[in-house]
């Protein structure tokens, strides 16, 4: 399906990639601490920075388990995954790109901006669903819509839920001490032997 040239693309808020990249440091922090404890780093003898990396050359479990599960998936939904407006329709990523698809201008019958000027809602014609997304630059988005004729909602009305970032903050808060309990318990380790 031909959307045309790309005229605006965007990823997730400045707050949800800073808290990705702290918590990816605090993590790989949390592995590099760790490694010091470890019987089989302390026999080796180089208890240095050097050390530390050769460590995980020679035993590269809990990285491999740290870049797969927190680092590579911290950059992607960060700096990647995203909205693309077009010059006919909007692209959205929902994750994997075989989770991209396109909504055509002329299938949305509204928008409504919901929360912090940066979260937005359409409604498709075709399906009546929501779809909701976040954008970088609101007004941008706005000028792309309103040159397409959709009618929209700039009031709050329908604010969704107030505790959202509340609730993203204590799941990433959770993952990362279970994350940091697998580190240290040495659990991969000992599964991988």
């Amino acid at each position: 399906m031909k959307v045309g040239k790309k005229l605006y693309s965007s990823t997730s808020i400045s707050s949800i990639k800073i808290m990705a990249m702290l918590i990816s440091i605090v993590l790989l922090l949390n592995l590099f601490f760790q490694t010091f404890g470890d019987e089989a780093f302390q026999k080796m003898g180089d208890l240095s920075l050097m050390g530390v990396i050769k460590f995980h050359i020679f035993y590269p479990y809990e990285l491999i388990m740290y870049l797969c599960t927190i680092f590579i998936p911290a950059i992607y939904y960060s700096f990647i995954r995203g909205v693309r407006f077009h010059e006919h329709g909007i692209i959205v990523n929902r994750g994997l790109p075989y989770f991209n698809f396109t909504i055509l201008y002329k299938d949305i019958s509204k928008y409504e901006i919901l929360q912090s000027n940066h979260f937005l809602s359409i409604t498709s014609m075709v399906t009546e669903d929501d779809y909701m997304f976040t954008v970088n630059d609101l007004d941008r988005v706005l000028a792309i819509l309103d040159q397409h004729n959709i009618n929209g909602d700039l009031g709050k009305s329908a604010a969704g839920d107030r505790a959202a970032h509340k609730k993203l903050a204590l799941f990433i808060l959770i993952v990362g001490v279970l994350v940091s309990l697998i580190q240290y318990s040495g659990f991969i380790r000992q599964f991988f032997r």
